[in-house]
């Protein structure tokens, strides 16, 4: 029979061990991890350097060997959601190019046509914006004003905003900031929009949608060149109320 003394030695060396092979393994499968290509994650279950692996028993020098090895693990995924975002905001830049080009594409196409015979009350104009719009909410599978809004922000972010849009390119901002300054330079009149999108991208740059959404409407109300006094009466004339079907029989 072993003596207790002597299993409570061999209970103890056996996790020491134990913490020393897992920590060789995770060596071994941090090293294999590709950070900048596009595959799956595998992420330890939170055992893995707790409870009965690292702090279970192995001696203070390998535990803070461990954590060392945690926090590079941590950084490693860091670096790649945080490239992971830039692309996503690149490849809205590259949807917001299509959509402008569409755009265009539609206009030119109805000037090459001006005279073509209607049979509805519509112009031809209306009628290759209503189409463009109807083509693109089905492709995108969005509501037709929602496809709507698509095309005409990235008009403005294109042709009227090229700073912000060249910073969603390359990922500086993400498609929120955009949508953010695009809702408040499109009550802007035009020979205040370049002013108003220097001064308020930098704060794009650094502060959530939520904080900036704040900042860009203070920022556009020092822009604007009218009184607020005139805003307020012609905001007065526009104003009016919508009705928004809910659920259960609510609105």
């Amino acid at each position: 029979m072993v003596p207790p003394t002597i299993k409570n030695c061999l209970s103890r060396d056996t996790r020491w061990g134990r913490g020393m092979s897992v920590v060789a393994g995770r060596i071994r499968y941090m090293n294999s991890i590709p950070v900048f290509e596009e595959t799956p994650v595998e992420v330890s279950s939170p055992g893995v350097f707790g409870g009965s692996g690292i702090a279970g028993g192995m001696p203070e020098p390998w535990a803070e060997h461990g954590a060392r090895l945690v926090g590079e693990y941590t950084d490693k995924l860091l670096t790649r959601l945080e490239e992971n975002r830039r692309q996503a905001a690149a490849i809205e830049a590259q949807q917001l190019t299509i959509l402008d080009a569409l755009r265009r594409h539609s206009e030119q196409s109805e000037a090459l046509h001006p005279d073509q015979a209607t049979t509805h009350r519509w112009s031809d104009s209306a009628v290759a914006r209503r189409t463009l719009v109807t083509e693109v909410a089905a492709s995108l599978r969005l509501p037709e004003r929602t496809a709507e809004r698509l095309i005409e922000e990235a008009r403005m972010l294109v042709h009227l905003l090229p700073g912000t849009f060249a910073a969603l390119q390359v990922g500086e901002i993400s498609r929120r900031h955009a949508t953010v300054l695009v809702d408040h330079a499109q009550s802007l009149p035009a020979e205040a929009l370049p002013a108003f999108e220097t001064a308020a991208l930098p704060y794009a740059r650094t502060l959530t949608p939520t904080k900036f959404d704040r900042k860009a409407r203070i920022l556009r109300e020092r822009t604007h060149p009218d009184s607020i006094h005139a805003r307020t009466v012609q905001a007065t004339e526009n104003r009016c109320v919508t009705l928004d079907p809910a659920c259960d029989a609510m609105a």
